[in-house]
């Protein structure tokens, strides 16, 4: 994928169970989620976040900005915790994070009617080609965790309460919002319970990593 040597992207933190088990270089665990293995990964990385339009959508339905970093924070660490736990070898997270993101993207978009558009068959293109030996260091493992991990909070992280509504925010002036029937919407709310059992199934897999 015309990137870095195996080398190179363990000394800048692949995810490797290996050196995060028995060196205890738990840094790994995020490091990870910023590497790419290459250019390809890179444009495709850039891409991917460019298409889903996350963040836009997530601020059309009244999400306040730093619901999107807390979708992309249980996303990363959850990838890599996933593929330290079972997986062999070395690999980077950013491919695997932009799949979830574009998983949690979809599925919430269509739990939601959003009007912005879901982008499953570009996520499917991309699992499969990044389960190939174009991209030695994205692994099926990652990959699959991310898109499983993408899917449920997306279904299940937030809650609209439709008793509260406000005018949409739109922080890349995209006129679609514009033709959301009424041109309000209900106010998004995050499911708490839910994080605090993602936050101690993390915790429990960080521990056994310990040990």
């Amino acid at each position: 994928s015309f990137g870095p040597s195996a080398v190179g992207l363990s000394t800048f933190g692949i995810n490797n169970p290996a050196l995060i088990i028995y060196h205890m270089e738990h840094f790994r665990l995020i490091t990870s989620s910023f590497l790419c293995s290459g250019i390809t990964t890179f444009l495709i990385l850039v891409f991917t976040i460019y298409r889903t339009s996350l963040e836009a959508a997530m601020a059309a339905s009244n999400h306040p900005h730093w619901h999107f970093v807390l979708a992309a924070g249980i996303l990363s660490f959850g990838i890599n915790l996933f593929y330290a736990c079972i997986g062999n070898g070395a690999s980077c997270s950013s491919l695997a994070l932009a799949l979830g993101l574009n998983s949690f993207s979809a599925s919430m978009q269509w739990r939601l009617n959003s009007p912005y558009p879901s982008p499953w068959f570009f996520t499917v293109t991309m699992y499969i080609l990044g389960c190939t030996p174009l991209f030695p260091f994205d692994s099926l493992v990652a990959l699959s965790a991310a898109i499983i991990i993408g899917i449920v909070i997306g279904l299940t992280l937030f809650v609209e309460d439709p008793s509260v509504t406000s005018e949409p925010v739109d922080i890349y002036l995209n006129e679609s919002i514009s033709r959301v029937e009424g041109g309000k919407h209900p106010v998004s709310h995050i499911r708490w319970k839910l994080v605090q059992g993602l936050g101690s199934l993390y915790l429990t897999m960080y521990i056994i990593l310990l040990f």
